[in-house]
């Protein structure tokens, strides 16, 4: 049931959704558990690709460290896993996650989560 909806692709960490848009505070929320994932696995996996229908996520895609390129499959883009520390965006997920913010110039988390 529901709509299908791309939340984050795995080329990049942003939410694409605009903050208008009605699933807009999940996007925040799935970029936070990147932020989360990265963190707690002393930055080697996270999921990345999120999409899916209502309540359904599906397809998402494991991205990893070069070391285990291949593994996950041609989704796991080297460049995107590289960049991902200095491209995330904290929110207000991540504050509320307590994370240490790092990703562009350790932004402070955003007023729209």
């Amino acid at each position: 049931n529901g709509t299908f909806t791309k939340y984050i692709h795995n080329g990049s960490p942003f939410p694409l959704l605009d903050g208008f848009e009605k699933d807009y505070d999940i996007c925040l929320f799935l970029c936070a558990c990147q932020h989360l994932q990265y963190s707690k696995t002393q930055e080697l996996p996270y999921v990345s690709d999120y999409q899916g229908y209502g309540n359904l996520l599906t397809d998402a895609q494991i991205m990893t460290s070069p070391i285990g390129k291949g593994v996950f499959g041609d989704g796991n883009i080297e460049t995107c896993f590289n960049s991902f520390p200095l491209e995330h965006e904290c929110n207000d997920f991540c504050a509320w996650m307590e994370l240490q913010c790092f990703g562009r110039a350790g932004s402070e988390p955003n007023e729209e989560a």
